[in-house]
């Protein structure tokens, strides 16, 4: 498993460059004369001079993992959360470093299918959220991911046995509650995911109640892109007038349904397009571009707002998606 950076950052370039990559490229330099981890660990440390020993363990381990430890012909994982998908493929190269970019260090890799993070059971998913940049999957895990990916030709082998004395075993830094709290934002957008299509448009409309308008639910018929209008008195006599569109599949919406629903808003409308399954780049484009403003959500999105006004809620509209409030140890004074 290879994480695309924070939030798949990297993603795209994971994608159309065919490969995966790590960071600290500019900085650590090309580790091809470093086919060891003392010699990677040295030219971290030149690279870090002020790092901590685990620090410099740490890094030194990652970069050991893409310089040495994945081999060509393994099969590795990455996972977009904009979409909740995770991209296998097959590693096809040996190590590259490529100095001006931030994630100089990388594989070239046949990336071969998709797999919906709905297709695959809760203890996979959880093994699959560690925040480690890199690691190999447990074997439970892999097998159901295997089993996923039988019809993808050429994603058979598995991971390569690490061999000689050379571990990379030096774990990454990681902090517990910034791990807890991305695999806790993961489960909650599978819990909205799992909301059926009318009740997705009152889950729209209770965030907005939280966030202070009074919103409802468009009655059934031709709704002219309002399947939830919200405003401050409810009938839309006052501005802002919000009209909000609601969209929930796995395709992602394209510049002409965005269009579309920009076209019906009138002066003094806002408009709200609520996609799960996303946008693309042209519709995010015709969002900017409009004269009346607009936002596009994602499921991404919106599970940060409910999480920011959940407690803003009614007791009736939290029912629709749960939370328990946790409380982590501090430390300190």
């Amino acid at each position: 498993m290879v994480r695309a950076g924070r939030k798949g950052v990297a993603l795209d370039l994971f994608l159309e460059k065919s490969r995966l990559a790590v960071g600290w490229g500019k900085n650590v330099g090309d580790l091809t004369g470093a086919p060891t981890k003392a010699a990677i660990k040295a030219q971290v440390a030149s690279a870090y001079p002020d790092a901590s020993p685990g620090k410099l363990g740490a890094v030194a381990g990652c970069l050991l993992k893409i310089r040495k430890v994945i081999q060509a012909g393994d099969v590795v994982v990455t996972y977009d959360p904009s979409y909740r998908q995770y991209h296998a493929g097959v590693v096809s190269s040996d190590y590259r470093y490529e100095p001006d970019e931030e994630f100089g260090h990388w594989r070239e890799v046949n990336w071969l299918a998709q797999i919906d993070r709905d297709a695959l059971s809760d203890s996979t998913k959880y093994r699959l959220g560690s925040l480690l940049t890199v690691f190999e999957v447990e074997s439970g895990a892999w097998a159901e991911i295997r089993a996923r990916l039988s019809g993808a030709s050429g994603a058979e082998s598995s991971a390569q046995e690490e061999s000689d004395d050379e571990s990379a075993d030096e774990a990454e830094i990681v902090d517990p509650v910034e791990e807890a709290l991305e695999q806790a934002h993961e489960y909650r957008k599978d819990e909205i995911a799992a909301l059926g299509p009318d009740e997705m448009e009152e889950f729209v409309a209770c965030i907005l109640r939280g966030m202070g308008y009074r919103a409802r639910v468009s009655p059934k018929g031709p709704d002219r892109g309002r399947d939830v209008e919200a405003s401050p008195d409810g009938l839309g006599l006052e501005e802002p007038r919000i009209r909000v569109e609601v969209k929930h599949r796995e395709a992602k919406m394209g510049s002409q349904e965005v269009r579309a629903f920009l076209g019906a808003l009138r002066p003094g409308d806002k408009g709200l397009y609520v996609s799960t399954g996303g946008f693309t780049r042209e519709a995010m484009y015709e969002a900017e571009r409009s004269q009346i403003p607009a936002s596009l959500v994602d499921l991404d999105r919106l599970a940060e707002l409910y999480v920011e006004f959940y407690e803003e809620l009614s007791p009736e509209d939290r029912r629709l998606v749960p939370l328990r409030r946790v409380y982590w140890p501090g430390g300190g004074a």
